[in-house]
């Protein structure tokens, strides 16, 4: 009887701490669905906080001959670290991976560059946030 009781423990245990958090993925999509993008700034959105998130950075992207195309950067308090501003009208390279949602294209950025400053946001390979 005592076992079974303890039989939550032990798997808890087992099992470990849940991993870093990675890039959201539909079983439909490809393991790797990288993606690059230049193009214009077209908006600058502040993603308010939540429980476990602070406010984040989001850029509304219009490449050429392309559909504008949402970017997630990072918190802004990481972007300000790194001296990286965003505002309308402004060029950017933009490479990350790709997620098709409702509504649009949504780029999970692992790399974002404006003008001659570069900043790695993200892990190419897992997504795993830089900023932790």
């Amino acid at each position: 009887m005592r076992a079974l009781l303890l039989l939550p423990f032990w798997l808890a245990a087992a099992c470990g701490p849940p991993g870093p958090p990675s890039y959201p993925q539909r079983a439909s999509e490809p393991a790797h669905s990288a993606a690059a993008i230049d193009g214009e700034v077209l908006g600058v959105d502040r993603v308010p906080p939540s429980d476990k998130l602070a406010s984040g950075v989001q850029l509304r992207v219009h490449p050429a001959a392309q559909a504008t195309v949402v970017v997630d950067l990072a918190p802004d308090w990481y972007l300000d670290e790194h001296g990286l501003t965003f505002a309308p009208s402004e060029r950017v390279r933009v490479e990350g991976r790709r997620v098709e949602k409702k509504g649009g294209v949504v780029i999970y950025a692992t790399r974002v560059k404006k003008g001659d400053k570069t900043l790695e946001i993200r892990e190419p390979g897992t997504g795993k946030p830089l900023w932790r």
